[in-house]
């Protein structure tokens, strides 16, 4: 799983605080979210063919649209971004800030926390990572803790094989911002896994139960704005543990068709979506073969009768 800092070195001393506004053209603070995605994904495009051209550059640059598209992912994370630069830019606000808004040192410590755990888990020392991040929710509370930051434990306690406590952070993070295509990605597949290793078949297990309940409303959620990768992955994600737990449904099988459709047109690059739909084909096939098996035996036993 990727996840970014806001800071040029994660260090504990966070020196150095990466301006997106200046790094990038065309992005500015005055736009959404949404926008800034937009405008990235056309600089993208633009440093990948320059990469014969400009190798090092094009590298650094894409580099840092890949950072920018972490920090820039939802109208919170923006805002939060956009709020640290600002008292960075500007340190001798900072003691003003915090006596006028009393949350404002546990913020900070958060988004402090934000970097040292994130420093912890690229460099592979996931339980470090996890004393840090559970050191640093206990300093704050809910009030302050953004859905970025439950996101980024879910990373740190996946890679410890630590499910349950990975789809905690993953529903907090939801909770706070339902509309996230990439934390609803990451709470599926935390079901995913405790859906399997729970092993019961469809409905009698309780992990798909949770799967199931969340499907009604994400075929509304993909006609939101939105990452469109993201969204493409939620589909085939969706329509993939529908097909694992309720395969045998007919009808179950025609709504994760719509999923993987969904998927597949927005260009799912896990390749899920598309997978679907050939296990779907190939099931539609096999059950019109029996059909028509079924329909000649019938004949065939008509017939019999009719000569004996």
């Amino acid at each position: 799983m990727k996840v970014s800092v806001f800071w040029t070195d994660a260090s504990p001393a966070f020196h150095d605080m990466r301006d997106y506004y200046e790094s990038l053209q065309g992005i500015s603070p005055e736009m959404s979210a949404d926008d800034i995605f937009m405008e990235l994904s056309n600089l993208e495009r633009v440093w990948r063919k320059r990469r014969i051209s400009n190798p090092e550059k094009a590298s650094e640059m894409l580099q840092i649209i890949e950072e920018a598209k972490e920090v820039f992912d939802s109208d919170e994370t923006k805002s939060e971004y956009d709020r640290q630069l600002d008292l960075f830019k500007h340190p001798e606000q900072k003691q003003i800030v915090q006596e006028k808004d009393p949350e404002e040192e546990r913020r900070r410590l958060l988004w402090e926390g934000n970097n040292v755990v994130l420093s912890l888990y690229e460099s592979g020392q996931y339980m470090l990572a996890r004393e840090a991040f559970e050191k640093y929710v206990a300093y704050t509370d809910d009030t302050v803790i953004s859905a970025y930051f439950f996101y980024l434990g879910n990373a740190v306690y996946a890679q410890l094989d630590d499910i349950h406590r990975a789809l905690d952070c993953c529903n907090k993070a939801v909770f706070l911002e339902p509309d996230n295509y990439k934390y609803r990605n990451c709470q599926l597949l935390a079901l995913a896994c405790l859906a399997s290793d729970d092993g019961r078949e469809g409905k009698n297990n309780p992990f798909y139960r949770q799967i199931a309940a969340s499907v009604g409303t994400a075929f509304e959620l993909l006609k939101k704005p939105g990452n469109k990768q993201e969204k493409a992955r939620l589909s085939g994600w969706y329509a993939e543990q529908i097909c694992l737990y309720e395969g045998d449904d007919l009808e179950a099988r025609k709504e994760a068709e719509k999923y993987a459709k969904a998927g597949a047109y927005l260009g799912d690059d896990t390749g899920t979506s598309q997978r679907v739909l050939a296990a779907i084909r190939e099931q539609q096939e096999m059950d019109a073969w029996m059909k028509e098996l079924e329909e000649k035996t019938e004949e065939f036993k008509k017939k019999k009768s009719r000569f004996w």
